[in-house]
């Protein structure tokens, strides 16, 4: 299947929007659970919110892991991209697309979004 230059933009542009979607809804998420958890560990009497708390704790980790796989997903979906639309069997003629202005920038960037759930899991495991 040939990828012209314009749909490979096209779908690493749609791409990169759902790995910018994803963290806005770990950022979101993560927000309202350590307010809830804060809130918890601050006006409620020790002891009788200890299940919410493990559930907040829960969900926590459970959303920042699904988040990371789905960011995981979506590098993993830019690369095979990528790979596909240079490889000469699919477009001969066409000229080399690259990954962004720089590929080491862009990986550093993938890092970054990757490691960003990691960081949250992180600081729910310490709490537990």
């Amino acid at each position: 299947m040939k990828i012209t230059p314009e749909k490979y933009w096209d779908l690493k542009h749609k791409e990169d929007e759902l790995m910018s979607q994803r963290l806005g809804w770990l950022l979101t998420s993560q927000i309202v659970l350590f307010a809830a958890y804060g809130i918890l560990l601050k006006d409620v009497p020790q002891g009788s919110n200890k299940r919410l708390i493990y559930v907040i704790e829960g969900f926590g980790i459970t959303i920042a892991c699904l988040i990371f796989v789905g960011i995981l997903a979506a590098i993993i979906a830019s690369y095979i991209l990528y790979r596909k639309v240079n490889n000469k069997m699919d477009n001969p003629l066409n000229e080399k697309q690259t990954l962004g202005l720089h590929p080491i920038l862009t990986v550093i960037g993938w890092l970054v979004a990757a490691f960003i759930p990691v960081i949250f899991i992180i600081a729910w495991i310490m709490l537990l």
